[in-house]
């Protein structure tokens, strides 16, 4: 393992303990071989935190962002495949395209019908109480991209107000469930 990656798995390790699983993503074999630490890690709930956390290690390699490494984590009630695909269609979505803060993505086929989260935002990792500490490498931060799920109405406020019009009511009404069948805040 590189050691951009140690230090990444490092910070992981400090805010949710250890790992209880490497996913390796369902991406093209041709990119796993090219890289082949690319890999989804899977956080159990512990006294530390109540939800399973799902983490990119890797990403920042694969993805086009010029100025940043981006690596992306989300947050689940329970195991969620849901969850393991998001960031996999996501790995994919980065290698052309750079991933920016407030940028929304869609989740299922027939989103606006769908009852629960259906789409994911880019957030800035506030849950993580202290935070991630800083990680450059080769003269670029690694962002760690925090993926929230939203529902319909909640994207429609994000693209009206901005990101932080959401993050604001999540923190008004102190939500801790970021499950994909939570209700809407708006």
């Amino acid at each position: 393992m590189n050691e951009l990656l140690k230090q990444i798995k490092k910070e992981y390790e400090t805010l949710w303990g250890k790992a209880s699983r490497e996913i390796k993503p369902d991406i093209s074999a041709d990119i796993l071989k090219d890289f082949p630490e690319l890999k989804i890690l899977e956080f159990p709930p512990s006294r530390l935190h109540k939800t399973w956390i799902y983490a990119t290690l890797g990403m920042s390699s694969i993805a086009a962002n010029k100025d940043e490494l981006p690596e992306v984590h989300i947050y689940a009630s329970d195991k969620s495949s849901d969850s393991i695909a998001a960031i996999t269609s996501l790995m994919e979505y980065s290698l052309y395209q750079p991933l920016k803060f407030g940028t929304i993505f869609s989740c299922f086929k027939d989103n606006k019908n769908h009852s629960g989260c259906a789409y994911i935002a880019l957030a800035y990792p506030e849950c993580d109480g202290a935070g991630f500490k800083e990680i450059f490498f080769d003269k670029k931060e690694v962002l760690f991209i925090w993926l929230l799920p939203i529902t319909y109405n909640e994207k429609k406020l994000i693209e009206d107000k901005g990101l932080e019009a959401l993050e604001d009511k999540l923190f008004e009404k102190s939500i801790t469930d970021y499950s994909w069948d939570r209700k809407s805040l708006v």
